[in-house]
């Protein structure tokens, strides 16, 4: 993590290949953080091969809109707008995080973790239909419902997310823009 929020200075460098030099640190264990590396950068370049932006970009780019799993693994790690139907929105059992469940159309199952608040007044009017999910694809193995054995692992999506209700194609636009 190197911000809580788009860092202006290096909008020019998104969705492009970079060199980072810096080093981890951790902060004292009084200090609020979230449970995640923490990497002071010394310097960001763009890796070689890479070109340069002609100009500084007054907006971040909106993410790719992603229909498939083929899609979904090509952007493991990286933000993309999904475009599914929200099959199931499923309350919290032990805790205050549910979850939901997104269906591609080609049957790949994506799942979304969040807080019983977020999943009653966000999420669960929109079940049954065609929605739009802005967040960044988890690993295979942050999905925390494995899909059952002898089948491929579904996918996640970690936050910060945003849906919106149909396939569009500006979910959550509001972020991008200073």
């Amino acid at each position: 993590i190197t911000a809580y929020r788009p860092t202006w200075e290096h909008a020019h460098l998104v969705d492009r290949r970079v060199v980072v030099s810096g080093y981890h640190y951790s902060n004292p264990p009084d200090v609020q953080q979230i449970m995640a590396d923490h990497f002071h950068i010394t310097s960001i370049e763009l890796a070689p091969g890479e070109e340069p932006s002609a100009h500084q970009p007054d907006a971040l780019p909106a993410p790719p809109v992603v229909t498939s799993r083929e899609q979904l693994e090509a952007r493991v790690h990286r933000w993309i707008q999904l475009q599914a139907s929200l099959k199931a929105v499923i309350p919290p059992v032990d805790d205050s995080w549910g979850s939901a469940q997104l269906a591609l159309v080609d049957g790949t199952i994506v799942e979304v973790t969040l807080h019983e608040i977020t999943l009653g007044r966000e999420w669960r009017p929109l079940l049954g239909e065609a929605v739009t999910v802005t967040g960044r694809v988890g690993s295979l193995d942050d999905a925390r419902g494995a899909q059952a054995s002898g089948e491929r692992p579904s996918f996640s999506l970690v936050g910060p997310t945003k849906i919106c209700r149909g396939r569009v194609a500006d979910c959550g636009a509001e972020q991008w823009r200073r």
